[in-house]
C-alpha cells in the first residue's frame, strides 16, 4: 500500500491519494507553460508529496503551490537540465531501429525524466552486463545523450508499460 511503501500513515496516504487523483491536466499544464525548457517532470512521495519540473536554462523559477479541491501539491523547479524531453524523445526517434539492430536483447527504451538519461532495457544474464555497459560511451555520443541500461533477467511479456512524469 501507498502508507507502507513511503511510511506515510494511512490517514496521510488517503490524503495524498485523493490530491493525486483531482490533479487533472496539472501535468500537461506545466509541460505546455515551459514548452521551451521542459525536461521532465515526476512526483516525490518522501519526505513529502510534491511535483518536481526540470528545466534547461538557468533562469531560476519560483516554486509554488498547485491546489485544488482536495488540498495542495507544491511545485519544485530545477533547472540546468542538460536537454529538453523533446530532445531526448526526438534522439530515441532517430536512433531507435538502430539500437534495436545494435542490441539485439533490447526490450524497450525510454527517456527518464528524472535524470535526462536514455534508459535502454536489456534482457541479457548478469554476466552480460559489463559488455553492454562497456558500449555506453559509444552509444551516448551516438544518440547525444547520456545513456543507462537498465537488466532484465526474463524478456518482457507482450503487456503495456507506461513510464511518464507528474
Amino acid at each position: 500500500s501507498y502508507a507502507k511503501e513511503f511510511g506515510t500513515s494511512i490517514d496521510e496516504a488517503a490524503r495524498r491519494s485523493r490530491i493525486l487523483a483531482a490533479r487533472g491536466n496539472l501535468a500537461i499544464d506545466l509541460r505546455n507553460e515551459f514548452e521551451s525548457r521542459f525536461a521532465g517532470s515526476y512526483l516525490e512521495h518522501v519526505p513529502d508529496l510534491r511535483i518536481v519540473v526540470r528545466l534547461t536554462g538557468n533562469s531560476p523559477v519560483s516554486s509554488r503551490l498547485a491546489v485544488n479541491d482536495e488540498g495542495s501539491i507544491p511545485i519544485a523547479f530545477l533547472t540546468d537540465a542538460r536537454a529538453t524531453l523533446e530532445e531526448l524523445e526526438a534522439a530515441l526517434d532517430a536512433h531507435q531501429k538502430a539500437l534495436y539492430s545494435k542490441i539485439p536483447a533490447l526490450q524497450g527504451l525510454y527517456a527518464d525524466e528524472r535524470t535526462g538519461d536514455i534508459v535502454l532495457v536489456v534482457h541479457a544474464p548478469e554476466v552480460e552486463s559489463k559488455a553492454y555497459e562497456a558500449e555506453a560511451p559509444v552509444l551516448s555520443k551516438m544518440l547525444g545523450h547520456p545513456v543507462r541500461f537498465v537488466f532484465e533477467p526474463s524478456p518482457s511479456q507482450e503487456t503495456a508499460s507506461a513510464r511518464g512524469g507528474a
